[in-house]
């Protein structure tokens, strides 16, 4: 989602998201995307479910953006899983 008009439709460009509406870059947007999964759908996400949630066909792409993420990573490859970390007390 843009944070600056709320549209909920932001493309993948040239290692930014720009929203379709308004145009605003957004270098971060994925990170809020993730956040929104993490709250709305799922308390895990692979790299297939964030490609389709953000709508990315790379799967290289997807990886290193997940990357930058800070969650939890289990398993290696396919198996992969993210998560966010647990809440220390």
């Amino acid at each position: 989602m843009c944070r600056a008009c709320r549209a909920l439709s932001m493309n993948r460009t040239q290692r930014t998201w720009i929203c379709t509406r308004c145009g605003i870059r957004d270098p971060a947007a994925h990170i809020y995307a993730a956040r929104e999964y993490f709250t709305l759908i799922d308390e895990t996400l692979t790299n297939r479910q964030f490609r389709k949630f953000c709508q990315l066909e790379s799967r290289s792409i997807a990886f290193r953006l997940l990357r930058t993420l800070d969650v939890d990573v289990t398993g290696e490859w396919k198996s992969r899983v993210y998560q966010l970390p647990e809440k220390k007390k």
